[in-house]
């Protein structure tokens, strides 16, 4: 009657948003560099 799926799958799906978050950050990361880049290349 739990609302949660069983564990290998809960593990699956853990690893996964694990997965999407490191994107996430690595994505926030390297757009903050080429933030900082770019505008000097453009002027």
């Amino acid at each position: 009657e739990h609302s949660l799926p069983p564990s290998p799958v809960y593990g699956l799906q853990c690893k996964r948003d694990r997965r999407i978050y490191q994107n996430k950050r690595k994505v926030r990361m390297t757009s903050g560099l080429s933030q900082k880049g770019p505008p000097k290349l453009r002027l």
